[in-house]
């Protein structure tokens, strides 16, 4: 018995042996650090974002952008292609932060568009510059071209007449010393000279036009033209 009682005492004292100790706090303080190194890693993860976005906005002030500038003044009115356009502009490596959303990069964007104005060499071409065919046919009711002379109207007023100019048409009754407003801001889409070569855009007016009219207004406009008691007047901006 006292053999077994001794085992027994030399059991319990072995495992009281291997048992940890038992630390207050301890929990706490893993938790407390395992928030450190979360909030550590989230600093750091922050900072390298604005590292990031720095470096970005950095670079952004030497990013270049292909933009269209002229190197030939271009006169108002005239008409640019593909062909034409690098006799009055070229491409060139511009710094982004500098051009406007409207900028022009390539020639398909430019092709058939009318310059509302001359524009000077240095400028950067940008959409507001110009104005597209598709403009002038807007309000029309299946709109066509109509082409007239000069000579076939009853007046021209407000200067020579170029590619992308808006007119109001009026009818002239002496008879009656009337004149009445028949059609309002119609579009020139054309001019040609004497010798019926169409000017792309130069300081001469043409001597024929053409414009866009609403299809059912074709016949009443070619009866004026005959009675020579239209007048053309050019909207001037």
């Amino acid at each position: 018995m006292k053999g077994r009682i001794e085992v027994k005492m030399q059991g319990n004292m072995k495992e009281r042996k291997e048992r940890k100790p038992y630390t207050p706090g301890k929990g706490k303080r893993q938790r407390i650090l395992t928030g450190a190194v979360v909030a550590a890693f989230a600093s750091a993860l922050a900072i390298f974002g604005i590292m990031v976005s720095m470096e970005r906005s950095v670079l952004a002030k030497y990013e270049k952008r292909e933009i269209y500038v002229v190197t030939e003044p271009i006169p108002q009115g005239m008409i640019l292609t593909e062909e034409n356009l690098f006799d009055h502009a070229e491409l060139r490596s511009v710094d982004a932060g500098c051009v406007p959303e409207s900028a022009l990069a390539s020639a398909e964007e430019i092709d058939g568009m009318i310059s509302r104005y001359p524009i000077e060499a240095g400028t950067l071409l940008t959409r507001g510059m110009f104005v597209s065919p598709e403009e002038g046919m807007q309000g029309l009711t299946e709109p066509v071209l109509v082409g007239f002379k000069a000579e076939d109207l009853y007046q021209v007023v407000g200067g020579i007449l170029r590619p992308g100019d808006r007119v109001h048409i009026y009818q002239v009754d002496e008879a009656l010393g009337e004149t009445t407003l028949r059609w309002s801001n119609l579009f020139i889409a054309n001019a040609f000279d004497a010798s019926g070569g169409e000017l792309m855009g130069s300081g001469s007016g043409g001597s024929r036009y053409n414009i866009y009219l609403s299809k059912g207004d074709v016949e009443e406009f070619y009866m004026g033209m005959d009675s020579k008691n239209l007048r053309v007047v050019k909207i001037c901006d």
